[in-house]
């Protein structure tokens, strides 16, 4: 027998009747050290196929809290320019995570963004206290028209 794969030939089995056990056992082992390496081959393949799985598991993991964390900062967006819009603040200046906590941040800055209202100049009809003149002179002299 020169190969672990030959069956055993004639001449070294013994008569039909008799089974030599020293042949046969030579022949199982022989096979079970072809499955071994089949075995062996399967399960590295199969630790292979493991971790590219837990790779893409994990990936997949990553990928969607990074969607849900952007889905939370637009939310965050929206609230932040809806309450800037209300009460007047810039939303670069307003601060919280929650609704009630980005309101009441707008409203505690809210007189302090409040637009004052300019005080009107009327040079083109006169006051009931001073006459036209005065005040036509004024401006001249104020623009450097005289």
């Amino acid at each position: 027998m020169s190969e672990a794969n030959e069956e055993p030939t004639p001449s070294e089995q013994e008569p039909q009747g008799d089974t030599d056990w020293k042949v046969e056992a030579r022949k199982w082992e022989a096979r079970a050290k072809e499955n071994k390496g089949a075995s062996d081959e399967l399960k590295k393949l199969r630790d292979a196929q493991m971790s590219e799985l837990e790779k893409a598991k994990a990936e997949a993991e990553e990928a969607k809290a990074e969607a849900q964390s952007y889905k939370q900062e637009k939310e965050r967006a929206a609230l932040v320019n809806a309450t800037a819009a209300a009460t007047g603040v810039p939303p670069e200046v307003l601060r919280g995570s929650t609704k009630e906590e980005i309101e009441a941040h707008a409203e505690s800055l809210k007189e302090y963004f409040a637009k004052p209202t300019a005080p009107t100049i009327n040079l083109g009809k006169p006051s009931n206290n001073e006459p036209a003149g005065e005040r036509e002179d004024f401006a001249r002299k104020l623009f450097g028209r005289e």
